[in-house]
């Protein structure tokens, strides 16, 4: 009796699964199981599915391979840290991505066997709605959380009705973005890392060189000289040349003898360490603050524009603003014109080449490199002086031939040069203003300028301090017009007894100087490396000035006073 109940249950389980089969899906079946048998309805699915597999085991195979490599993508993308180095990031990226088109080509794979088999299946009934759901739900779940995707993604996913394989692709592209970002943050920490300390190490140089921690632009546009060192570079404030090299390579201890001291400089600058860019970037932080504090007499009478190249500079002035006219009838405008003269000026390279001796760098002898770099920051500046000046004293001190009438900028048909030389006095500024004062523009109108500067040389000086101070007069006709109204410019590049008046030239220019564009000092370049007889370097500096008016300054040849 017991064995024909046996059988009769082993018939109607046969019979249940072949309908199951026959007539189900596995998803339907997934609906149906849990609620009438408790049983977990996606462990059912599953069976259900590798039950319809055993007709095609190229099928199975190809759903566990599925399961397998998409197991590993997860695991090697979880391989990716914060701390992960970026040579290993990228490697397991690679791997990573080459799982992931392995995985595409499998799912290509069962795509096509289930679209054969369902061809060659009878139709399916129609899976129940809440079957399919919770399958779909529960898929998307579990890829989601796997790929550390936020849950409003997921759930979004969920809600809009999204199928897996959208959703699974999805997954994948976050994952491999994470293991992107991943990467990038650790390089560009590296970086971070590593520029700050560089950073710091040039600043805590140029600071013990010359007292300069850097050099930077005011809310008012100027370059200033910074004295007090950053948080960063105060760690390295006592280290000297020989401590910041043995920094740079990662020694771990510092050298003490004159021997180990070279050795580590003659590494450092040899090798593809920072240390020569932190070496160089020093010694032009120092250069540019001494330059920058000189203060040549050329900038006082002329005005700066730099220089896009070293191509001749066609300096277009426009010849002032066409003056205003009637409305004709009708409400008719008439057209007015700008006047324009074309001077030329060109930048020209200067460079010259010296040694920081090897005795200099291996005794830490960094005054003596500030000596240096301080006596060639003032050179610059007298080198810039006396260009300019050699410029502006051709023609026996009439100036350079302007393209506008093809004459000096001093000259007799200009109305700016005194017919005789005279001694510096009321009366002479009196006549040399006047004179100023009718100059006109291009148009033709007078441009009423006013004098503010008192150009003279050493042989003069005295004299013009005499006329423009201030002296309290005892009668009205002893008052001095001219009393802080003129600035004396003194500059031992005037030779004899000649004076000059100028106009403020950032109003009304005459000359003009640059630099090349991009550059607001000279600069040191690193040539050799280090050996017997130091490092040699090379200073280079790019300068240009020309005349460009004449309507904006007045001279007199002098006289002895």
């Amino acid at each position: 009796m017991k064995t024909i109940k046996l059988a009769a249950v082993l018939i109607a389980c046969a019979v249940i699964t072949s309908l199951a089969l026959s007539a189900f899906s596995p998803e339907a079946f997934a609906a149906i199981v849990p609620v009438q048998s408790g049983i977990d309805g996606h462990a059912a699915v599953s069976w259900l599915q590798d039950a319809m597999a055993l007709a095609n085991p190229a099928l199975l195979a190809l759903r566990a391979q599925r399961d397998d490599l998409t197991a590993r993508a997860a695991a090697k993308i979880a391989e990716v840290k914060d701390d992960t180095p970026t040579d290993d990031a990228r490697r397991i990226e690679g791997e990573h991505g080459e799982l992931l088109r392995e995985l595409e080509r499998v799912n290509g794979e069962i795509a096509t066997m289930e679209r054969a088999d369902a061809a060659r299946s009878p139709t399916p009934a129609p899976a129940p709605d809440l079957a399919a759901e919770r399958a779909r739900s529960a898929e998307i779940m579990d890829l989601g959380t796997r790929a550390g995707m936020a849950r409003e993604d997921i759930d979004g996913a969920v809600r809009s009705g999204q199928t897996v394989e959208e959703f699974r692709r999805r997954a994948f592209d976050h994952m491999a973005a994470r293991a992107s970002s991943s990467a990038t943050s650790s390089v560009r920490v590296e970086r971070d890392e590593t520029e700050t300390r560089r950073a710091a190490l040039s600043e805590a140089l140029s600071f013990r060189i010359g007292g300069v921690a850097a050099v930077r632009r005011n809310d008012e546009g100027r370059l200033e000289v910074v004295r007090a060192l950053s948080g960063p570079a105060q760690s390295f404030a006592r280290h000297g040349l020989a401590e910041m090299a043995a920094e740079v390579l990662g020694e771990r201890s510092m050298p003490r003898s004159f021997a180990e001291r070279e050795e580590v400089l003659r590494r450092a600058f040899h090798t593809t360490t920072d240390f020569p860019i932190i070496f160089e970037g020093s010694i032009n932080r120092v250069l540019q603050a001494r330059y920058i504090q000189a203060q040549p007499t050329y900038r006082r009478i002329s005005v700066q524009r730099n220089f896009v190249d070293f191509r001749p500079h066609d300096v277009v002035r426009v010849g002032d603003f066409p003056m205003l006219q009637p409305v004709g009838e009708g409400g008719k405008i008439k057209f007015g014109t700008f006047g324009e003269a074309k001077e030329t000026v060109v930048v020209a390279p200067y460079a010259v080449q010296f040694a920081l001796t090897r005795q200099m760098l291996v005794n830490d002898h960094l005054g003596a490199i500030d000596q240096v770099l301080g006596s060639y920051g003032d050179t610059v500046a007298l080198f810039e002086e006396q260009t300019f000046y050699a410029m502006k004293g051709v023609a026996s001190g009439l100036g350079p031939t302007l393209k506008e009438d093809n004459k000096t900028v001093f000259h007799a048909d200009h109305g700016n040069l005194a017919g005789a030389g005279t001694v510096i006095d009321v009366a002479n500024l009196g006549k040399a203003r006047a004179a100023m004062r009718k100059q006109k523009n291009m148009s033709g109108a007078p441009i009423n300028v006013a004098p503010r500067i008192l150009l003279v040389g050493p042989d003069k000086e005295t004299e013009a301090e005499q006329v423009t101070s201030s002296i309290q007069p005892q009668q009205a006709g002893n008052v001095n017009p001219f009393s802080g109204r003129l600035e004396v410019v003194a500059t031992a590049q005037v030779s004899g007894n000649a004076w000059e008046l100028y106009a403020e030239p950032s109003a009304l220019p005459v000359f003009q100087w640059g630099l090349l564009e991009g550059y607001t000092a000279p600069r040191m370049r690193i040539e050799n490396p280090f050996g017997v007889s130091g490092v040699g370097i090379s200073l280079e500096h790019d300068f240009g000035c020309g005349a460009i008016d004449f309507r904006g300054a007045y001279r007199n040849p002098g006289a002895a006073g």
